[in-house]
């Protein structure tokens, strides 16, 4: 099978289920793990090399979210067998292991993790809160867009309580009014393709900032982005992050 992998998460999952071999193209933002920074590259997020991706002649091309869902029709227009993958909240994200499992033949690997993350849902679902501390998680800095999708259920999980963007929905711009009104306790930044290299300081200055109670506290962390904006396993790890911060949360 040759299978062009368009999407930094779908790239990730197919070298969990062992099939990175019949990978024959990648995006510059495929870069985890570490080996898929040597996959050949035709693109980026929403711009690829067409006439270099026709030429590999794929069997299967994998896209992923809204974000390339212009990518995802101009491709099938032009007769390629292209499949969005698009999970919005959590249980869907480890669902989206059986679906490529299915795709890319290796539907027993895929069912052997999907039985692991489940466990790992469950087990946090025991030990959740049910009056954590109110968490807002921002995704991009300019303009700030609060968190949704699967964010809202990891905070959950985590035992916090998400706020601004309902789970399952979109992230969006917001009104500051509905940050203030949510009066957040902890802020979280995961800003798209910054890593942990978030500048702290530049958000506790924004204007009408200062009167939420995170910035007030220093309750200001910064997360690692793929961690919570990548729909694979590693969602886990930010959630454990997430976990120990709430955790060592006073009022």
């Amino acid at each position: 099978m040759r299978i062009a992998s368009l999407a930094p998460s779908v790239t990730e999952i197919i070298y969990e289920l062992g099939a990175e071999q019949d990978i024959v193209c990648s995006t510059v933002f495929c870069d985890y793990p570490e080996p898929a920074k040597s996959l050949p590259k035709i693109g980026s997020w929403t711009t690829i090399d067409i006439k270099k991706l026709e030429s590999l002649n794929p069997d299967i091309v994998l896209t992923s979210s809204a974000v390339q869902g212009n990518l995802t029709r101009k491709l099938r227009d032009l007769g390629m067998n292209v499949v969005n993958i698009n999970p919005m909240r959590l249980p869907e994200v480890v669902e989206s292991y059986n679906q490529i499992g299915a795709l890319v033949e290796r539907r027993q690997e895929a069912e052997n993790i999907v039985r692991e993350l489940y466990k790992k849902i469950m087990a946090y679902t025991v030990t959740a809160q049910n009056s954590g501390p109110r968490v807002y998680c921002e995704e991009w800095s300019d303009p700030p867009m609060a968190s949704g999708n699967w964010v809202p259920d990891v905070v959950e999980l985590a035992g916090g309580v998400p706020g601004v963007v309902k789970a399952g929905h979109l992230s969006r711009e917001y009104r500051l009014e509905d940050l203030q009104s949510f009066e957040p306790e902890i802020i979280l930044l995961h800003i798209c393709g910054m890593g942990d290299r978030v500048k702290v300081e530049e958000v506790m200055q924004r204007p009408g900032w200062e009167i939420l109670p995170a910035i007030q506290s220093g309750e200001v962390h910064v997360l690692d982005d793929s961690l919570l904006n990548r729909p694979t396993r590693r969602l886990f790890k930010g959630l454990e992050t997430l976990k120990e911060i709430i955790g060592n949360f006073k009022r």
